[in-house]
């Protein structure tokens, strides 16, 4: 990221650190219950089950941090 895109990063890094379940971040990047499968799914190729939990997690926190630039 740029230099200035960081400060806006670090905006929401509070949000991310407070959500204590992966509800809450699901929440915070906008899904929904009807969208949340559909956003797993597409993870469904990574066979270990860690790598395929960081890598959703990761696109969570990107979602929350580019949503929250975009208010």
């Amino acid at each position: 990221m740029t230099g200035g895109s960081s400060s806006h990063q670090g905006a929401f890094d509070g949000a991310i650190g407070q959500a204590s379940t992966l509800g809450q971040l699901e929440a915070l990047a906008g899904l929904t219950p009807e969208t949340r499968v559909g956003f797993w799914l597409d993870y469904a190729g990574i066979e270990n089950e860690a790598e395929r939990l960081a890598a959703g997690i990761a696109e969570l926190k990107r979602r929350i941090r580019r949503t929250g630039m975009m208010a």
